[in-house]
């Protein structure tokens, strides 16, 4: 079988799909990557074939959506790909979309609904109608929340058969020794993500200050992990960044591959995201046993139970979030090591990376649904 792995990256390919390609890539299956190249190209294994996509990630240019079209009809007639997976919206759509003229089964991942549904613009009908455009027999959606998942069923996009409820990408359990955390005489909360507003980061920073000003005699610190996408049209401004360069308490460290160590060395992660599909930096942050302070949104309240492993607060509003970090910062030791061991306990539970591809797996080979 001749299996097609579609994203917007490679770096998007082996952070989330290497273990569902690995789990397939053996001599009965050929896999193909279809992708952007990035400095992830050189760890492509012998027996993977990946091949440049034409992709541009404007939301809507007519000329470069119909060659992602005729890129795909090209690719599946040279390589006669039997089952397609698709990872983003505009590759779902335009890679199912040949799919299903083709006859091929395709597996398309709804990892979030995005900026397009935080909005609830005309964009978001547009994309709803593209999915239903393409919903056929042979095509499978796989959705990080019921919430999603429960959008397209109730407007009858897709048919419920081929809805399917996934952990996310799922996580990779490490038995590896936890680094608890330990009484200090600081507070360091962390925002690790793309700098995008629907991701909250200027709710962060707002509370931030908030926090700061309020709180002269103790040592709070804000550090944010991550980089600016100039692309998506919810980027925040570079002069944002510039504004807080000499602020002593609120670090910009910018892009960082391995974000264990910025985890680690933090009492807290915070995602005060406007809507997710389901976060994998939340994931990451409670398999390290730290606590989480995330807003009670699809995706994010999928993962987080107010005093269990971390605290919830409302979306679009920092005095909420102030609150909940203020609620943090009082905390005994004990109560924040509670919380992450109860958050360990629930990511190697239900976010296993085995339970997404057992699933996949099973709708591949048209198992029967459970």
């Amino acid at each position: 079988m001749n299996i097609a792995f579609s994203t917007n990256s490679l770096w998007n390919f082996f952070k989330f799909r290497k273990g569902l390609a690995k789990s397939l890539n053996n001599k009965s299956n050929k896999i193909f990557i279809l992708t952007k190249k990035d400095h992830y190209l050189k760890k492509i294994p012998n027996n993977i074939k990946f091949i440049q996509v034409p992709i541009n990630r404007s939301p809507i240019s007519i000329i470069n959506d119909f060659l992602l079209i005729i890129f795909f009809f090209k690719i599946f007639k040279k390589y006669k790909i039997d089952l397609f997976l698709g990872f983003s919206h505009k590759i779902n759509i335009y890679g199912g979309l040949v799919s299903k003229i083709k006859n091929v089964k395709c597996i398309l991942n709804l990892t979030g609904l995005g900026t397009a549904f935080i909005k609830n613009d005309f964009s978001k009908k547009i994309i709803l109608f593209l999915y239903k455009l393409i919903n056929y027999q042979k095509s499978y959606f796989m959705f990080h929340n019921n919430q999603d998942k429960n959008l397209f069923l109730k407007k009858k996009i897709l048919f419920k058969k081929n809805c399917f409820l996934i952990p996310g990408s799922g996580i990779k359990i490490k038995k590896k020794k936890i680094q608890k955390l330990k009484k200090r005489n600081f507070v360091i909360f962390t925002f690790i993500g793309r700098l995008l507003v629907h991701k909250g980061l200027l709710e962060f920073l707002e509370a931030a200050q908030k926090i700061i000003k309020e709180n002269t005699n103790k040592n709070v610190f804000f550090n944010i992990v991550g980089s600016i996408d100039e692309l998506n049209i919810s980027s925040v401004d570079k002069k944002l960044i510039s504004k807080f360069k000499n602020n002593k308490k609120i670090n910009f460290l910018g892009y960082k591959e391995n974000i264990n160590n910025f985890i680690n060395n933090s009492d807290c992660i915070v995602l005060p995201s406007y809507r997710e599909g389901l976060p994998r930096v939340i994931l990451e942050a409670l398999l390290l046993e730290r606590p989480v302070i995330a807003t009670d949104v699809p995706g994010c309240n999928r993962i987080i139970k107010n005093d269990f492993n971390g605290i919830l607060c409302k979306a679009k509003n920092t005095n909420s979030l102030v609150k909940a970090m203020n609620k943090f910062i009082n905390f005994s030791l004990k109560k924040r090591q509670r919380l992450g061991i109860n958050g360990r306990k629930l990511v190697e539970k239900e976010f296993n990376e085995k339970k997404v591809i057992s699933k996949y797996l099973k709708v591949i080979h048209n198992e029967k649904k459970n």
